[in-house]
């Protein structure tokens, strides 16, 4: 019985430390928690980028807040869950391509809603923008556009990125088709099956209804 006692113990003290010693690699390094790749590309080898490589990190950062911005000024016109939770989406591409940025010494764009630095984004995004508050259905095929633009630039961008950059742009891309399928379902739901569109169908119970589902990429 003793050696129960003795044992059990032990087991509980190694558990605790386990437990201690974890919660210290998280306090100590707050990305420990943030990367979802088995080898993290934040972490790992630093290249030689070149200048193309360069731009392509700053554009894509643009573009990704392009997306944000869109989808956060639809969320507020039009009240709709899907756009509030893609945007958030966006807001973590952002962030993604951000810690690469940081790696390169390269300098994030600061920049308000709505403003960019690249004129071609800024005068696609007042485009759109335009668009999208005209009707709610018209929101939904603005944020189809945006996310067909991103997965063409994303895989162009990929194909010609370092390895640690090509493993985010790959897992952005992944985001970037489950986004574009919640647009393609919501329109569809509204669309398509009910023979006109219904706004509510997607705004629902802000609690849990609704067509439109969580996104996390």
């Amino acid at each position: 019985m003793k050696r129960l006692l003795k044992t059990s113990k032990i087991i509980v003290l190694s558990f605790i430390f386990v437990l201690f010693f974890a919660s210290f690699i998280v306090a100590v390094d707050p990305g420990y928690r943030d990367c979802p790749y088995d080898d993290c590309p934040y972490d790992s080898e630093v290249y030689d980028l070149t200048e193309e490589q360069e731009e392509d990190l700053v554009f894509m950062y643009e573009e990704e807040k392009m997306a944000r911005d869109l989808y956060a000024a639809f969320n507020e016109e039009w009240n709709a869950r899907i756009f509030e939770n893609i945007s958030q989406s966006e807001e973590n591409h952002m962030a993604a391509i951000a810690r690469l940025l940081d790696k390169y010494d390269l300098e994030k764009p600061d920049l308000d809603p709505g403003e960019f630095n690249n004129q071609e984004l800024a005068e696609l995004y007042q485009e759109l923008l335009e668009k999208g508050l005209t009707s709610y259905e018209d929101a939904l095929e603005v944020g189809k556009t945006v996310e067909i633009i991103d997965i063409e630039d994303l895989e162009t961008k990929a194909a010609r990125a370092t390895p640690d950059v090509e493993t985010v742009f790959m897992n952005l891309l992944n985001g970037s088709y489950n986004h574009l399928a919640a647009f393609e379902r919501q329109l569809e739901s509204d669309v398509a099956r009910n023979g006109e569109f219904r706004r509510d169908n997607d705004r629902g119970n802000r609690r849990g209804g609704g067509n439109s589902r969580r996104f996390d990429e």
